[in-house]
């Protein structure tokens, strides 16, 4: 089995367990993630919401400064939007409001790095943002991960998912092992 079919299989078993609400999904790759991750909830749910600091910086890092068309340009907060045969939202994790998160939707917190997590402030927003989520299943999608402190979301993970790129992106990778000095941290 290739590793991008092992992480979309771990995907698929985090969704299919009952037991499981909260996953952190991680990785080198960033944008290859998210889009594995959606393909995947897509095949699970027809409805969910996108978690983000800010909608510009949002939909910049997600369409990859105009090279993909994921995210609509013209999306404002809260509008809906297809993809594939979803309807999603994006929703803001800084700005504590009620908005209803349903328990037959999913959310996914895109990008969640060491930017967001090094300010206690917004750490703060997010942790209680996510405690107050009542989607059926929640994916945390870190980014920078060679940065990322994972232990910081043991209290509020039920699961790690990794994305090991080792056979999709071998340069990428090869560029790990040489910043890490050989050492990869999952």
């Amino acid at each position: 089995m290739s590793l991008k079919n092992k992480f979309i299989n771990d995907i698929k078993k985090f969704l299919e367990d009952t037991d499981k609400q909260t996953a952190i999904v991680t990785g080198y790759v960033d944008t290859p993630k998210l889009y594995l991750t959606l393909s995947v909830l897509n095949e699970y749910f027809n409805k969910g919401i996108l978690c983000t600091s800010g909608i510009g910086d949002f939909k910049e890092i997600v369409n990859e400064n105009g090279r993909y068309s994921l995210i609509p340009k013209n999306i404002r907060q809260d509008e809906s939007f297809k993809i594939k045969d979803m309807f999603v939202k994006i929703s803001l994790h800084t700005k504590k409001y009620n908005f209803n998160y349903d328990s037959d939707a999913f959310s996914v917190y895109f990008p969640i790095g060491n930017s967001l997590l090094g300010h206690s402030k917004s750490k703060q927003q997010l942790f209680e943002h996510i405690s107050e989520n009542k989607s059926s299943k929640i994916l945390i999608i870190t980014t920078a991960d060679w940065a990322v402190n994972k232990s910081e979301f043991k209290d509020i993970a039920d699961s790690i998912i990794y994305y090991d790129i080792q056979e999709d992106y071998p340069d990428e990778y090869q560029n790990v092992l040489n910043n890490s000095e050989g050492e990869i941290l999952f």
